[in-house]
């Protein structure tokens, strides 16, 4: 992999080049290369790529269907995918290229829609979409986004807790305990939380439940005592850590 910098926006001019004009030149021809580009923002990356793509389609070296450029963002996706195509018109009647150069440009006019110029989720639910079998999903699955994804949450989340808190549960007696000693919901809301954003690691994961014995417990407890008060020394905060006060 060669790691290329552009840094100056401007663009070159028969009497002023960038200092980093060999980069640029390096990103916008060395086809065959996997770059790592790392700039600020305002450098030219994204002319830098657009400029990529439409000499990756002129040369033949590649044609728009077999292309993926992925942002963050819809409307940076837009944007690219609007500057990929007045470019590529553009090239198509360039009468400084050959013939064979604008009629490819010409066909990458008429492939774009089958670029995957797209954002991360997108280029991922479309592959998806192309082998749902294959990744263990039902062919018809919708990915939803951020916010009705948080909604779905909050739903699961207040359904789970009217359950154990009001009702008859196998959960309700030990929650009820762990609220009188101390646990809040507001930590029992982060931990929901955190399954939630990380459930794809919990594929195989099983949860053994048990009963615990409060004498045995405190037993336990005075049994390590020395092992505790040593570990203590390595609490970063001290006094007003809840578990270094116990």
């Amino acid at each position: 992999m060669t790691r290329v910098s552009p840094g100056n926006p401007t663009e070159p001019t028969p009497s002023f080049a960038p200092v980093d004009q060999p980069a640029r030149d390096t990103i916008a021809n060395d086809l065959q290369a996997t770059l790592f580009v790392e700039a600020s923002a305002g450098t030219g990356k994204t002319t830098s790529l657009v400029q990529r793509v439409i000499n990756l389609v002129s040369t033949g070296t590649a044609t728009l269907d077999r292309i993926a450029a992925i942002t963050f963002t819809e409307a940076a996706a837009a944007e690219l995918r609007e500057r990929i195509r007045t470019d590529l018109e553009a090239a198509s009647v360039d009468q400084l290229r050959d013939e064979t150069e604008r009629e490819r440009c010409l066909q990458g006019v008429v492939d774009l829609d089958q670029a995957d110029i797209s954002t991360l989720h997108s280029f991922a639910g479309n592959l998806l979409r192309e082998r749902p079998l294959e990744a263990g999903l039902p062919p018809s699955f919708d990915t939803s986004d951020e916010i009705v994804a948080g909604i779905k949450f909050e739903e699961e989340w207040s359904g789970w807790l009217d359950r154990h808190l009001d009702g008859d549960t196998e959960l309700a007696p030990s929650l009820a305990l762990a609220l009188t000693l101390g646990l809040t919901l507001s930590h029992l809301r982060t931990i929901a939380r955190a399954f939630h954003y990380n459930y794809s690691d919990l594929s195989d994961v099983s949860f053994q439940g048990g009963t615990i014995d409060p004498p045995a417990a405190v037993g336990s407890f005075r049994d390590i005592a020395t092992h505790l008060e040593r570990l203590c020394a390595y609490s970063k905060i001290g006094d007003g850590d809840q578990l270094y006060d116990h």
